[in-house]
């Protein structure tokens, strides 16, 4: 046989095996969503209520355990500096979701909603990094003051809730309609630490 089209042959072989693992590595990789959430945390002053709530974006990725990740970044406003949070479980069964370093309840309160009432045993940041952000922002004197009223909140004992939207958790999980009780609770109770 001719050398070159042993080359080729080789070649052409290699090429359609790598485009083969390619593809079939493409199929294996987990499959990632993107849902709006918002984040609220606890005051119960209410000139501070406009700014304790927080629109987010969680990514959900679906892990080769077969449970999900959900990730999102915890506001600057409230630490000083953005952090990454993550929650690992299984969203069929919200009790099951839990993160590193964070105490958390989650819930199916509605048919398109994850609620997650989050405590944080660690996080980067502190109140003086949170001032020392909040004051390079564009704010007005009373906004700042407001946020970092509620940032010293927050730094008292940092809890918050997670409400992720769109998300079909369970079509036949049963709403949890006492969850809001319990959320409002917890951040009733939080909220007096600094107030």
């Amino acid at each position: 046989m001719n050398r070159s089209f042993l080359y080729s042959l080789v070649v052409t072989g290699f090429f359609l095996f790598s485009f083969n693992e390619a593809v079939y590595a493409k199929k294996q990789r987990p499959s990632s969503q993107v849902f709006k959430a918002t984040y609220e945390a606890p005051t119960q002053i209410e000139s501070l209520k406009p700014f304790a709530t927080f629109n987010l974006k969680v990514k959900a990725k679906k892990l080769p355990t077969g449970e999900t990740k959900l990730a999102y970044d915890l506001p600057a406003d409230l630490t000083g500096v953005e952090q990454d949070i993550s929650l690992v479980g299984n969203v069929l069964a919200p009790e099951t979701l839990k993160g590193k370093d964070t105490q958390t309840i989650c819930s199916q309160t509605s048919d398109q909603q994850l609620s997650c009432i989050l405590k944080y045993d660690k996080l980067l940041g502190s109140f003086e990094s949170t001032k020392q952000f909040l004051q390079e922002q564009n704010l007005t004197q009373d906004e700042l003051e407001k946020k970092l009223q509620l940032a010293k909140i927050f730094n008292c004992g940092p809890i918050g809730v997670l409400r992720i939207e769109n998300i079909n958790v369970n079509s036949g999980l049963v709403v949890d309609n006492a969850f809001a009780d319990k959320i409002e609770a917890v951040m009733a109770t939080q909220a007096q630490c600094a107030e």
